[in-house]
């Protein structure tokens, strides 16, 4: 299931109120993913996500491996930020939103 790792890293990040209005917090999904990911992924104009939600989605090749990074960098996250041991292969999308919750309880 490493379709949904993007919405996991949203989900670790949480949200930062600007102004009335709560965005996702992107200085934590930077620190998780790392600055050249997050630009790859989230970057106006240029990002994954931004081409996605605008229909224009030409050069597909230029993200391939993607989902593959990301899940990585978020496995990486996990074991340095909070020692989870991930071993050997996917984790369920059920299993790291009982992380998740057990993180967010916790803080």
């Amino acid at each position: 299931m490493r379709e949904s790792t993007k919405c996991i890293v949203e989900a670790l990040a949480g949200e930062t109120k600007m102004g009335s209005t709560f965005v996702t917090n992107h200085s934590e999904i930077e620190k998780i993913l790392g600055k050249e990911l997050h630009e790859k992924l989230y970057k106006y104009g240029s990002g994954l996500r931004n081409k996605l939600l605008h229909g224009n989605f030409g050069a597909h090749h230029l993200f391939d491996g993607l989902t593959d990074d990301i899940y990585n960098k978020l496995v990486s996250f996990l074991r340095i930020t909070y020692d989870i041991q991930i071993q050997g292969g996917l984790f369920t999308l059920n299993v790291i939103f009982m992380i998740i919750t057990n993180i967010q309880v916790c803080l």
